[in-house]
């Protein structure tokens, strides 16, 4: 789940701007409110010109900013008429502030030669986890699988209950296990926004009875203890730093008309950074007020002095360029001050939906990739037609990916699809099980789980480099450098994976060993993880990439580019009718789901299977309500290992569609399991599923193609492409494979610009494809 807020837009030389829908995770949040007229009183946040670039949000400069800032806003609000603004927020780390105040006390604002913008401050509902209903069953319905008891890299359960599977099986991905072996994240702290949490949650004490939560603020003004889903917090702080000191028995979570798992099916759950310390904050229920965002990224780098902000939240707004929203002002200023920002891309799919605040360069933008074990322990994906294995590091369907309004994609990938969490039981809405009572754990997904399982890697980060140079600190800009560089490349295009999947256990190795350190491991740090190279129509564009041996052993790095190349493309159309298919029990509810499969041939040297499912979803009414139909579809590879998912995106929109990646696919006969509600809320219409088999090739020129960098030692690589001869972006990838057994990638967007004459328009021939 990832919280959605409105994002406040500041756009130069525009007094007031307003409110607009956004769509987050795609989910529409509908159209904001209109401006209040008259003398009608409105919330508003006042942003001013001056933004004391003299006195950073420093932790030296902090008392200084703070009343410089106060000043100035109480400078603008004294020369307003009228009744005194109410719920007034004076902000330091950025020259901001919110309040109450009348229309004509607004339009005084915005008229204000210190103001740069006055923007609405509006509310986006939280789309909370809602608790399954009962389980349900039919006679029509397949019956629920039986899972023993397995030791392994695929284990299920474990053999002895006494010794529990440590979990999310993230660590295992991401080698956050070995990483922990160097630093646990011990003196560093990090903040997080969200919902409600209970610090003292038995999951949150360290063994010595200290709290891992050492600061809970509430600036939702609902109050700390107030009803609230609490799952977003939980997932937050259990991904950053859970310490494994509760034992959670599956069996009580899942759906037993779904799956069987046996008694003492049990799991310890351990955080990515362990050592680390959190802030919790909470800037909303139901609603995050954009003010309450902008209050907590405030307190946490002037008042909490934190080093990492996990922010899993964000909105899709248009334009979108990233400096000129608030949270983005707020967000810049924490990185000024020496806070790394990590963000969550959204879970809107891969067509061009990374949300703000993601798209600011500035931040290290998080998607999301798979993990698949939940599937296999809890049924869910219609796991139970697999042969029982799984895969890991596919693209999750749901990723938010693609371009950004600035030529940009995301900075790397973490799991995000799915893995356990902590969670509060009873007390918080949000913490049921698929069997419908409260629990103790979630299974948690959505980049909402790739953005803190990122900011635990970063806090490990920020120690390693600590402990090897004598107590300072990286920069941010250092810790995305170090986070990026060491990223594992999937061999999937850059606007899915950016630089590739995070590296715990690299990252750490970097850090003690960036320059001024100690070396350790064999690694290599690159000076840009992302360049956009933009020029006319078919002009060779060029850019350099410098690479640093931080290893211990001289290593040789061959350098190349990829992009894909189609081997074939299959398209079929299959009848599905949900009213009389096969059935079996849905993993959350156990409500009887119809199925249909199908198979298609992916050919021997596929690099990448790229599939798209549509379906004329046309809402309908069932009961009373109206419903859009979706369509599912679960990938088996030819063996029948489970591969991935989709996540269809869209509601009322003709035709809806979902889309599934696979890296390096097994080449022979792949079964796609169609699926959707049974009856009358499921689909029954024509499934039109294509499956396109891709190669990867080469592309655009890199010099050398091979280097040899002693321990220290630097050498830069020239690289170039072609803009395509029609309007657009195209992303390649410019690969760095080093002899100590690390192959990471630059991702390049290569971006045409439309040709003009004489002040005239250009013109551009091309596809225009919706998101969501």
């Amino acid at each position: 789940m990832r919280l959605k807020a409105t994002l406040a837009i500041a756009i130069p030389g525009v007094a007031a701007l307003a409110a607009a829908a956004v769509v987050v995770g795609g989910n529409s949040a509908g159209a904001a409110p209109k401006a209040a007229s008259g003398g009608a009183s409105q919330n508003v946040i006042v942003v001013l010109h001056d933004q004391l670039g003299t006195a950073p949000a420093t932790k030296a400069q902090a008392s200084t900013r703070r009343s410089r800032a106060t000043g100035a806003q109480d400078s603008v609000l004294s020369h307003l008429t009228g009744a005194k603004p109410t719920h007034v927020k004076h902000f330091s780390l950025g020259n901001a502030f919110s309040a109450t105040v009348t229309a004509s006390q607004a339009a005084a604002l915005a008229a204000d030669p210190a103001v740069a913008s006055v923007l609405p401050d509006s509310t986006v509902s939280v789309t909370p986890q809602s608790a399954p209903s009962a389980p349900t069953t039919t006679s029509k319905a397949k019956a629920a699988p039986k899972v023993a008891s397995t030791d392994g890299p695929q284990a299920i359960c474990p053999s002895d209950p006494s010794k529990p599977l440590v979990e999310p099986e993230a660590l295992r991905t991401i080698k956050a296990t070995d990483a922990q072996q160097l630093a646990t994240g011990a003196g560093v702290k990090v903040a997080y926004i969200a919902d409600g949490i209970d610090p003292n949650n038995p999951d949150f004490i360290r063994p010595d009875g200290s709290h891992v939560i050492t600061d809970y603020q509430d600036f939702s003004g609902e109050g700390p203890n107030s009803p609230t889903s609490g799952a977003e917090a939980f997932g937050d702080a259990s991904g950053i730093a859970a310490q494994g000191t509760v034992v959670h028995d599956l069996s009580q979570f899942v759906n037993p008309a779904a799956v069987t798992l046996p008694t003492g099916c049990n799991v310890r759950i351990v955080g990515v950074a362990p050592g680390a310390s959190i802030v919790a904050i909470k800037a909303g229920g139901e609603l995050l007020p954009n003010s309450a965002i902008l209050q907590a990224i405030d307190y946490a780098v002037t008042v909490a002095h934190v080093d990492v902000i996990n922010q899993s939240f964000g909105g899709n707004v248009y334009p979108d360029n990233g400096a000129r929203n608030t949270i983005a002002l707020f967000d810049d200023q924490a990185v000024a001050a020496g806070v790394t920002v990590v963000a969550s891309t959204g879970d809107g799919g891969v067509t061009s939906t990374i949300g703000s605040p993601a798209t600011d360069p500035n931040v290290i933008s998080a998607a999301a990739s798979t993990d698949s074990q939940g599937y296999a322990q809890t049924g869910y994906a219609a796991f139970r037609f697999s042969n029982g294995k799984w895969a890991n590091d596919n693209i999750s369907a749901l990723s938010s990916s693609g371009f950004t309004e600035d030529g940009r994609v995301p900075d790397l990938l973490a799991p995000g699809e799915a893995d356990w969490a902590v969670c509060g039981g009873a007390a918080f809405s949000g913490c049921a099980s698929y069997q419908g009572t409260p629990s103790s754990v979630q299974l948690f997904g959505g980049t909402s789980q790739s953005a803190p399982l990122t900011s635990g890697v970063a806090a490990l980060v920020i120690q390693a480099y600590r402990q090897s140079h004598g107590g300072a600190s990286p920069a941010p800009a250092l810790v995305k450098q170090l986070l990026t560089s060491t990223a594992d490349d999937l061999g999937l295009p850059p606007y899915e994976q950016g630089s590739g999947r995070i590296d715990a256990k690299a990252a750490v190795e970097a850090a003690m060993s960036a320059p001024g350190g100690t070396s350790v491991g064999s690694n290599i740090l690159l000076s840009k993880n992302q360049v956009t190279l933009e020029g006319a129509p078919g002009s060779t564009q060029s850019t350099t990439v410098k690479v640093t041996n931080v290893g211990t052993k001289t290593q040789t790095v061959a350098t190349g580019t990829r992009t894909f190349a189609n081997l074939s493309s299959s398209t079929q159309t299959t009848a599905f009718d949900s009213t009389t298919l096969p059935t079996f029990p849905y993993a959350t509810t156990g409500a009887p789901w119809a199925y249909k499969k199908i198979t298609f041939t992916v050919p021997a040297g596929t690099d990448r299977l790229v599939t798209a499912m549509v379906w004329p979803g046309a809402p309908k009414s069932v009961g009373g309500t109206t419903i859009t139909p979706v369509v599912r579809d679960t990938l088996l590879d030819p063996d029948g290992t489970y591969q991935a998912n989709s996540r269809p995106q869209g509601g009322a929109a003709t035709p809806n569609a979902a889309n599934v990646d696979v890296r390096h696919p097994k080449a022979g006969t792949w079964t796609a399991v169609l699926y959707s509600n049974a009856g009358a809320a499921g689909f029954t219409g024509n499934v039109t599923f294509n499956a396109t088999a891709q190669r990867a090739v080469p592309n655009g020129q890199v010099s050398p193609s091979v280097l040899s960098l002693a321990p220290g030692q630097t050498k830069s690589v020239h690289v170039s492409f072609v803009t395509p001869k029609i309007g657009g972006d195209v992303d390649r990838s410019i690969t760095f494979g080093s002899s100590g057994g690390h192959q990471t990638t630059v991702a390049a967007v290569v971006r045409t610009v439309v040709p003009t004459a004489n002040g005239r328009p250009g013109h551009f021939a091309g596809t225009i494809i919706g998101g969501n």
